[in-house]
């Protein structure tokens, strides 16, 4: 036999043991896709609440593929279909029993174990007895996973004898996340026993976190009687977070009988902490009581933290009677920055009040910081009067840094169209440094007639510094009605300094106009003026 034939053989050889080998392998890959297919289109069912077909599917699916990974997945939702049906209660009890302890790690198995606890609490209730005992084994035995599932089982059936399980979980377990988890679903039965239950909880559970957490739901519940507990809890724990946690949580129960103790606490707590916690608590709900008492706070409290909480409390009121008392706390007040504060409070309490308070503060403050922080707050106001104040400011302040503040406040306020304003000040200003904010404001500001307005100005100012720094913002206008002033400035100015600013400002408009005008400085033709 001769070579080739030898080869043809060969090869054919190893296409057989290549297929007998690989075809088991290439079987079990059609049977996996078959049977994620099929699960596909009985879980589909599912989707589509058809449960009668649903339930025969899934069974025949578990039937043909019992080492299917989807195996579990069909077992859990037959339970399902089976309950959706309205089969014999015991039947689907006994199903999602199986399953249980036939798949115990599958990713259904807390679910199984709430319907399970859901099922067997209805089984109870017709009077079949076991349900007790499923409790008693899910408290006793039963991983955090597992029991919170039944939680939630326990949860949507939400009678009485549900929240008496729900109670026998949280005794019965040592754990303290499941245990914050039962105080958390607590607030879901309307019911005086669940309610008692938090009360229990907050004042006398031995874990502090365990009360704070009741002091919480304790406050969502909406129940009348939950300011009288937080109040005791605010006075009786020894604990300093679970205290601050009651004192915010008295702001959620709306009860106006909590002012008293709120003042208490602001008044005469030692703790910084605490007296803060009742001083925000206090601005938003002590109504027209809370003003005097966040006044005295800021007259008596020894800690700085405390005032400024006050501040801002009172804030929080938009009270407008507060504003004269807040004018003297920043003439009087020793620490600088409550005084600071308390000008930031005036502005933002707004009206014609504040105005009156922060100009006040303008004209009879020694302190250039304290100026210059109630200009800042009069900045934010709205209206014609704060524009006064400012211009007033600008033009006639006798402290050159606050005049310049007053131009940049302005120019933050002013719209285009009132860039008439800052000439006035560029126009009466004593101090240079003013009227060099002007230039430099007007720069930002996008008003008809700007070129021809800083023209003007060009012309009649003596001061080099000025000139030059008009020609600047002449420049950044990147406008060819600047090119003859700025033409002029660099051919006539008598300073050398003006003039190269003026050459500069025409380089930066960068046009043909400012090119030919550069052309006639230096005597050259402009680039590419041969071509044109």
């Amino acid at each position: 036999m001769n070579s080739k034939k030898l080869n043809c053989l060969f090869v054919m050889f190893v296409f057989m043991a290549s297929f007998l080998f690989f075809a088991p392998a290439l079987r079990a890959e059609e049977a996996k896709a078959k049977d994620a297919l099929d699960y596909k289109q009985a879980y589909n069912l599912v989707l589509a609440e058809k449960w009668q077909e649903a339930a025969t599917a899934l069974k025949d699916f578990t039937g043909r593929y019992p080492k299917s990974k989807y195996v579990d997945d069909a077992r859990f939702w037959q339970c399902y279909s089976k309950e959706k049906l309205e089969s014999s209660l015991e039947k689907v009890f006994d199903c999602y029993r199986d399953f249980i302890e036939a798949y115990p790690k599958s990713k259904w198995a807390d679910d199984a174990t709430a319907n399970l606890v859901r099922i067997g609490h209805r089984l109870a209730q017709s009077g079949k007895p076991g349900y007790e005992a499923i409790v008693k084994a899910i408290s006793e035995d039963a991983e955090d996973g597992v029991k919170l599932a039944a939680l939630y089982a326990l949860e949507d059936l939400g009678d009485e004898k549900a929240l008496d399980s729900v109670l026998k979980l949280y005794d019965g377990s040592k754990s303290k996340k499941f245990r914050t988890r039962v105080i958390y679903l607590l607030e879901d039965f309307d019911s005086p026993k669940a309610f008692a239950k938090l009360k229990e909880i907050a004042l006398k559970e031995a874990d502090a976190e365990l009360r704070r957490r009741a002091v919480y739901v304790i406050a969502d519940t909406g129940k009348k009687e939950a300011a009288a507990v937080l109040k005791k809890v605010i006075l009786a724990d020894t604990d300093m977070k679970v205290r601050k946690a009651a004192l915010y949580a008295l702001e959620e129960t709306g009860d106006p009988t909590v002012v008293p103790i709120l003042r208490d606490v602001a008044l005469k707590e030692k703790n910084p902490e605490l007296a803060k916690a009742a001083v925000y608590t206090l601005g938003e709900v002590g109504g027209k009581e809370a003003p005097p008492i966040l006044k005295q706070v800021l007259k008596q409290a020894l800690d700085s933290d405390v005032k400024r909480a006050a501040l801002h409390a009172l804030e929080e009121t938009g009270d407008e009677s507060v504003l004269p008392f807040l004018r003297d706390f920043v003439l009087k007040e020793g620490d600088a920055e409550l005084r600071r504060a308390a000008i930031y409070v005036i502005g933002d309490i707004e009206g014609n009040d504040a105005i009156e308070a922060l100009r006040k503060i303008l004209k009879s403050s020694i302190d250039p910081k304290l100026r210059k922080a109630a200009l800042y707050a009069i900045e934010d106001l709205k209206g014609e009067k704060p524009k006064q104040v400012l211009l007033d400011t600008a033009i006639n302040s006798q402290q050159e840094d606050l005049a310049k503040a007053a131009v940049y406040a302005l120019e933050d306020m002013l719209e285009d169209k009132d860039a008439g304003v800052l000439l006035k000040v560029f126009q009466k200003s004593k101090f240079l440094s003013v009227r060099k904010a002007v230039i430099y404001s007007l720069e930002e500001i996008d008003f008809p007639g700007k070129v021809k307005t800083l023209g003007g100005m060009l012309k009649g100012e003596k001061d080099a510094s000025l000139r030059r720094s008009i020609i600047i913002v002449l420049g950044e206008t990147g406008s060819d009605e600047a090119v003859p002033l700025l033409l002029n400035a660099a051919q006539k100015d008598k300073e050398e300094k003006v003039k190269r600013a003026a050459v500069s400002a025409l380089e930066e408009i960068d046009s043909d106009v400012s090119r030919k005008a550069l052309a006639k400085i230096t005597k050259k033709k402009p680039r590419g003026a041969g071509s044109r």
